[in-house]
């Protein structure tokens, strides 16, 4: 009975995070309070949840709430369950132990890396990167930008081809937390996790160019037919060549990467994304393109609006979806630009605009 009730409060806090997720990202200046009613947080027990929901005394904000939380907490059982069955983070984990056993270069301790800034340079007009170079760590902190400039911190990892050539990448995981994967079955419409979350965790890679990307692929093919872990490389979409992005619903056709997915030993897939240093500062900063603007339109432009579902309108009548993402998107733009670059873009149009 604990380990039940402990799941119960598990899926609970699950529920109540994806509710505090979006109440942070959806809110805007004058907007209503999208805060859960106490009682519904409260509760964790699917029981009680559905009790109140039965009950004619709450009034019907809090009963839709209790209903919702009980979605959310489906959805969280579901994803659990699954986890479990196949065994997901054993699988990641011997994934990770070949890749600092077998990939990353001898020469290395394991963890090392070496620190490097990237400087970017942007259009100031659509923030596409117009130019890149890498600095030292030393150099990167103390480096001055120049208008539409950024600096991204990049330690990267190296490993090694033949002739004892080594290679530097910048890799880190990605794992899509409990909320996340909840929200991904959200916007897809399905109960079923296997179907909905096929990308629980992951593998970002920046490297120098193009060619470096094809030595690292090739690299772990050749490394996992040595060390009898065969690789097998699935569902490639390759476009850091320029072609256009045939991504779902909030996906940008400008978006440049190489996406794959690595099937280590017939096990678990590893979803594998793959930049160079001009993709990667695009990734970051460019208009209609960038992560953040991306993870937030999908909210809205999925299968399912996520937003109009969890906030309904007819519980939450004061509250503008369409606002929300109006104002959410002005504001990742400037997080990202700063009133700096509007300016300094807002003068240098002036002088262009001068009669000579």
């Amino acid at each position: 009975m604990e380990r039940i009730r402990q799941k119960f409060e598990d899926y609970g806090k699950h529920a109540d995070s994806v509710i505090d997720h979006l109440q942070n990202t959806l809110s805007y200046p004058g907007c209503v309070n999208l805060e859960m009613v106490n009682e519904v947080r409260a509760y964790d027990d699917p029981t009680d949840l559905l009790l109140l929901s039965l009950d004619g005394r709450w009034s019907e904000k809090a009963i839709f709430e209790a209903k919702r939380k009980l979605l959310l907490q489906t959805l969280a059982a579901s994803i659990d369950r699954r986890q479990r069955e196949i065994g997901i983070e054993g699988q990641f984990k011997r994934f990770v132990n070949w890749l600092h056993e077998r990939v990353w270069s001898p020469n290395l301790l394991l963890g090392q890396s070496n620190g490097s800034f990237l400087i970017s340079t942007h259009d100031p007009q659509t923030w596409a990167c117009t130019a890149t170079r890498l600095v030292t760590e030393e150099e990167g902190v103390k480096h001055e930008l120049d208008p539409f400039q950024k600096k991204t911190h990049l330690p990267q990892r190296r490993f090694m081809v033949e002739k004892g050539l080594e290679i530097p990448l910048y890799v880190t995981i990605r794992d899509k937390s409990m909320e996340a994967k909840i929200l991904k079955m959200l916007r897809k419409g399905v109960e079923d996790p296997a179907i909905a979350v096929d990308d629980d965790t992951g593998l970002l890679v920046v490297v120098n160019d193009v060619n470096d990307a094809r030595k690292f692929i090739g690299h772990l093919i050749h490394t996992g037919y040595k060390s009898n872990y065969p690789v097998i490389i699935e569902d490639v979409s390759y476009t850091l060549d320029g072609e256009k992005y045939n991504g779902k619903h909030a996906s940008s056709p400008k978006l440049r990467m190489m996406k794959f997915f690595i099937r280590l030993a017939n096990e678990m897939r590893v979803e594998c994304i793959i930049h160079t240093l001009s993709s990667f500062a695009e990734h970051l900063y460019r208009r209609g393109v960038s992560h953040g603007e991306y993870e937030f339109n999908r909210l809205f432009g999925s299968e399912i609006n996520v937003p109009k579902v969890l906030f309904s309108e007819r519980y939450f009548p004061n509250f503008d979806a369409d606002q929300a993402k109006r104002k959410g998107l002005e504001q990742i733009r400037e997080d990202i630009e700063g009133t700096d670059s509007h300016l300094t873009y807002f003068l240098s149009s002036l002088r262009c605009e001068t009669p000579s």
